[in-house]
Formats: structure tokens, sequence, C-alpha cells
């Protein structure tokens, strides 16, 4: 977990092993000193603790405090990636190896002696709550933090190690929050801003939560635990909101779906752990053997599940009745989410992302379309885009403002490849690093829709409102009159293109949350 210097003499050692870059000074911490890096006039941080390594007998506990240290802390590398399978969606998180000893977050700062604190943006992953990395290049902070903001990212318990129960667990741990685990630390990431972000220039009353697919689950999740409340201020979740019609719960089993225990049990009977002590034989297991279970077959993301305590009841309900926290809410999705089921492999059957829901009853609200068309369209209308909408529209009970926003605009390189605009290609433009990964293949007009969404982002992050002086009115959601940002060659506010397609499902929705 890290190297720790006694001196900054010993500390200048480092100059050698941080190429191109030079030491920032030592920020305090309420656990001890850290030395990151600085380029230009960016520090950066690396591989902070937030909470203790949950391991042996803290797996599968509420996140516990980071033990102190003596000296000062080097914060010159990323942490390792959460444990999680293989193979890997993404072919960025290369810092292996994974780890269970993970829970670190990054920071970067344009300023660590502001006298006036910063905004900061703080950023979760996503990955199906499975795979991903704080430490992805996708999620470098450097452009948005030269824009007047501290970015922070984190790493966060995945898989089953990160969401999971078992009726022994539950016995074990009466009264206390349970299963969302990986969530939990998200809360303790928090906490951990709350206290110690003031040394790296940021205000802990100006914390705006974003993240993408998985990391939006968890920004519409934080925004309804009660544990979170007071610990951010604004919400961005980016192609991915949350479920409404499909809760999962730890103890209670649904139509559609087991009870989290249940599949716990299911676990431990797959290792033959059925008697003796049953938490301790599996908090034996190598981590390596639980994530493998999970990679043997199709499985949706690992979405949280309703305990009674972190979550009192489901996201879409708690919605639904306007007791989230009352913070600005952006939200928005992208032309060609359906690009999760529709690159390589066989097709999905339509069955397969049915829950609730009959096959005839789909093809009534896609009339025309054979299978194939109506599986991906179902897909990206109800994974994305209508609950997208359904939470933007909820938060007029809060009298807090909702933005929405349509992401359609198409890298010139790529124009006449695709359908649209893949799942996750937003984030290189909100966080402005394009360039590091398409370089000469940019135009000027690439470079200009990053610059305004990423300014977009950052405004939204200092005052709650992403309208900035000569860039195009974003005017608020309205439920009863729609309309959203199109993010496209030309950037315009226009009636929700997708209304009549959605309308559907966000009267399932609604019906779904009135029977409660």
């Amino acid at each position: 977990m890290g190297k720790f210097f006694h001196g900054w003499v010993l500390a200048l050692g480092l100059a050698t092993a941080v190429q191109a870059q030079d030491l920032s000074l030592p920020i305090e911490t309420d656990l001890g000193q850290v030395l990151g890096t600085k380029t230009g006039a960016i520090s950066v941080f690396r591989g902070i603790p937030y909470a203790a390594p949950p391991v042996g007998d803290l797996r599968w506990r509420p996140p516990q405090p980071a033990a102190p240290w003596e000296g000062i802390r080097d914060a010159t590398a990323f942490g390792p990636p959460c444990a999680q399978g293989k193979p890997n969606p993404s072919p960025y998180v290369l810092q292996e190896p994974f780890s269970e000893d993970c829970l670190t977050l990054n920071i970067w700062s344009p300023d660590v002696t502001a006298k006036k604190k910063l905004p900061v943006m703080f950023w979760i992953h996503g990955g199906s709550a499975r795979f991903g990395s704080g430490a992805e290049p996708f999620y470098d902070g450097t452009e948005l933090a030269k824009q007047g903001v501290v970015v922070v990212t984190i790493n966060y318990r995945l898989d089953r190690l990160g969401r999971f129960a078992h009726p022994a667990l539950t016995k074990e741990q009466p009264g206390q929050a349970l299963a969302n685990y990986g969530w939990m630390d998200m809360v303790a990431a928090l906490q951990w801003v709350n206290r110690n972000i003031g040394n790296f220039g940021g205000d802990a009353n100006e914390v705006t939560i974003f993240g993408q697919s998985a990391g939006g689950i968890a920004v519409t999740t934080l925004m309804a635990t009660p544990s979170s409340k007071g610990l951010f201020k604004r919400a961005i979740a980016e192609s991915g909101s949350g479920t409404v019609d499909r809760p999962q719960y730890v103890s209670a089993a649904t139509p559609y779906r087991l009870s989290l225990e249940d599949d716990g049990l299911r676990m431990a009977e797959k290792f033959g752990i059925n008697d003796g002590d049953v938490m301790k034989r599996l908090r034996a297991l190598p981590w390596q053997e639980i994530v493998a279970y999970s990679m043997r077959g199709f499985q949706n993301s690992l979405l949280p599940a309703v305990d009674g305590v972190f979550l009192p009841a489901p996201v879409g309900d708690i919605f639904a009745q306007g007791q989230q926290h009352a913070v600005p809410f952006m939200t928005g999705t992208n032309s060609w989410e359906e690009s999760l089921i529709s690159r390589g492999g066989p097709p999905l059957p339509l069955r397969a992302i049915l829950e609730g829901v009959t096959e005839e009853q789909a093809r009534a609200m896609y009339p025309g379309r054979d299978d194939a068309a109506l599986t991906k369209l179902w897909f990206a209308d109800a994974t994305f885009h209508a609950p997208a909408r359904f939470f933007a529209g909820q938060m007029e009970k809060t009298k807090a403002p909702a933005y929405t926003y349509y992401f359609s605009y198409m890298l010139e390189v790529n124009r006449g490849k695709a359908p649209g605009v893949p799942h996750g290609e937003e984030i290189m433009y909100l966080f402005n690093n394009l360039d590091t990964f398409l370089g000469p293949a940019l135009t000027e007009r690439d470079k200009n829709v990053a610059k305004q969404m990423s300014a977009y982002w950052v405004q939204f992050a200092k005052t709650g409102n992403p309208n900035i002086k000569g860039a195009p009115l974003w005017k608020p959601y309205n439920a009863k009159n729609p309309a959203t940002l199109v993010i496209d060659d030309e950037i315009v506010m226009a009636k929700d293109h997708l209304n009549e397609r959605i309308a559907p499902h966000l009267q399932r929705f609604n019906a779904f949350v009135a029977k409660k």
C-alpha cells in the first residue's frame, strides 16, 4: 500500500522515478502527509487510502477507517484496481495485479494553496459494478482541473465482493447496512473528501458527484441513501441512472429476481459451503474464485439492493416519493446505447432482456420491428433513455432543477462507421481528453464540441446551472413539456425526440411506483 518517506530529503529521491513531472508540496490529511506530483499548474495525488483494506474479516463489512501513517506517504502512483474478473471489457485497466486492498482515491488540483476554495468534481467509474478503476486514462482530471475545479476519482469494491448477501451475514450483522458494500465505499470516500479536500484547494461544501453507466446508477443511489446526506451539492448521471420496475431486495424475492440472500446461498453451495462457520469459510475463499464464479454466465449490471438501512426502499420509489436529496441533477444518454449488445458475439434473444414484461407485450410497444431490432431498442430505451427521463422528471417534487441531454455528436473520423455514439464515448468529451486517444485524427469541430461539453459540466459543478454566457441555452427539464439539450454538430435545445418511443416505458415505470 505505497511507500513512506521520513523527511523531505528522502522524498526527493522520487524525482528520478517520476518522468517529466515535479514533486508537489507535501499535503496534510487526517491520516498523515502525502506527496504527489505536479505537471505545470496541476498537482496530482494518486493512490491515497480512504478506508481500511476490506480483506480478511473486513470482507463484506461496511468500510472501516484507514490506519494513519508516519512520515510522508508516496502518492505518485495509482493504487491497484479492485479485484475483478477477466476478460475485462476495458482495454485500459492495465495496472494489474488486481487486489482487494484497493480503496484509494486520486486528486487533480489546480491550486492546493487556493485561498478561495474551488468546487470539487467527484467521479465514479462505470463497468457494470464489476469492472474498472478510477485510474483509467479516460478519467485523467487534468483538463477539467485547468477550468478551476478539483477532480477526485475513486476505486470501490466490485462484483460480489462489493455486493453480496447471505442469511449468515444478515444474522452476523443485525440492524447494520448490508449488501451494498461498493456503494458504502463511495460514501466513505465522500466522507474523506469532506474532511480533507480543503487541504488540496477544494471546497467540501461544493461537491458534485458524477458518474457514467454503473457510475451513473451510483449517483442516483447516493441521492437516495440517507447515509450520504450533506456530502454533495450537485449530481450528474450519464448513460445510467437506475432501474425503476426491477428492484432487488436483500431478503425478499420478487417475480423477476431472487433475493440477494438466495443468490449468496447459491454461491456458497457452489463452493460446498453450507455448514459450520459459513461466513468464516466464505471470507477465506480467494477473491479470484469469487469473481470467476461471477464470470461463468451472462449477468446484468449489479444493481444496489434494498436492505432497509443503506437503501430503505428501491431507488425508483424514493425518487417517485420526492425523498431523494434535493440537489440540482443532470442526466442524459448517448445515441447508440445499444452498442453494449451490438458489438460482436451472437445476438441476444429478446427474452434475455425482458423482466416482468412478456415478449408479446414488448412487440406491441414497438410495432413493425423484427425481434433483432426490437431487442436493441428495448435494451436502449428500458435501460437508459426512459430511466434518465423518469429520474429527471421526479426532481420537480424536490423543487431542485433537472437538466437532460442527448449526445449524438459523431467524431468526424467515425462517420459512416457506426449507427451512433456508443455507450461511454461522451467521457472523452466531458474530460476533454480526446487528444490523448485520437491525436491527429481530431478535427477542429471535434475539439470544439469537447470544449463546449466540458465547459457545461464544469459550470454545473460550479453553480448548479450549466449555462454559460454565449453558449446555447440549456433549460431545465419539465416532465409535462419535456425538452433536452441535443449535443450534435449543432448544440440546440429541442423537444425530446425520444418522447413517443419511450412513453410506454415511462407509463410502466409510473404504474409500478404508483402501486407502492
